[in-house]
């Protein structure tokens, strides 16, 4: 992939600079934000899956599954930063792992985020999708999170693109483009939010290793797929289990980026 990294015209505001003190937190679906996120909180109206902040919390919080896929994830997400307008954007979830030794759970910071494919006929590249880097501030505030939650970080590069299921795909991510992780959203959510100004950032726990194939079965489709081919439920204790241990990687961190996020409190009035 050619091009050097770029963000979007306007700048990104540095975290907790930006025009609210609310901080936006998404994935793709709800159960990678998990339920005790979502506990206590008012649902945002016209979002199929949205949460405001909690009364009274120090720093304001909102969670929302965006749903699968660039179209979804642009859509809801734009709507999202025009109700809220929130002060930094994050976007987690689950990836697939595009290098060697990366296991399930591992999370991956993406220091730069690319679309694939990125050029067209005879390697031009294709307007709007160049690579992608998040600001330095916003990226540091992330790490001091992560060791208030200690959890360690992978940092490098995570692709957006359609559905990988197979080793062979992934792996070639990780050759040509130097992936660490895939996903579907990350690369569309990082242009809008940077392209107004926000901080953003992609924090994705890996769920298939690079040597694991998933099954056929689109995620909003199990329970058909079930019925069409019974045998697909041998695989899903293995299934849960590696989403368990994803959400309990991913959890502690969640829980600390808001306040990373949204940096020190706005001042107040000066005295009189």
């Amino acid at each position: 992939m050619s091009g050097e990294p770029r963000r979007p015209p306007p700048p990104a505001a540095p975290p907790g600079k930006a025009a609210g003190r609310t901080v936006l937190i998404c994935a793709a679906l709800p159960i990678e934000l998990g339920a005790a996120v979502r506990r206590g909180r008012p649902r945002l109206g016209g979002f199929a899956a949205a949460w405001g902040p909690r009364p009274g919390e120090p720093v304001p919080v909102a969670y929302a599954a965006l749903g699968i896929g660039r179209a979804a994830c642009e859509r809801t997400l734009g709507a999202l930063c025009e109700q809220l307008q929130p002060c930094a954007v994050a976007m987690v979830g689950l990836a697939g792992g595009c290098q060697p030794g990366l296991g399930t759970g591992a999370l991956v910071l993406g220091t730069l985020l690319v679309c694939d494919p990125a050029t067209g006929p005879g390697g031009a590249p294709l307007a709007g999708r160049g690579p992608l880097a998040p600001d330095p501030l916003t990226l540091a505030a992330v790490r001091r999170a992560a060791r208030a939650a200690r959890r360690p970080l992978v940092e490098g590069t995570i692709a957006s693109t359609a559905v990988i299921a197979t080793p062979s795909a992934k792996a070639s991510l990780g050759r040509h483009l130097g992936a660490e992780a895939c996903d579907m959203e990350s690369y569309w959510a990082a242009r809008l939010v940077l392209g107004r100004g926000l901080p953003f950032v992609a924090v994705r726990a890996v769920f298939d290793p690079l040597g694991m194939r998933l099954p056929p079965v689109p995620p909003d489709g199990l329970g058909r797929a079930l019925l069409r081919r019974p045998g697909l439920a041998l695989g899903l204790p293995g299934l849960a289990l590696r989403l368990w241990r994803c959400r309990r990687a991913l959890a502690p961190l969640v829980r600390a980026l808001p306040a990373a996020l949204a940096g020190p409190p706005a001042p107040g009035p000066a005295p009189q």
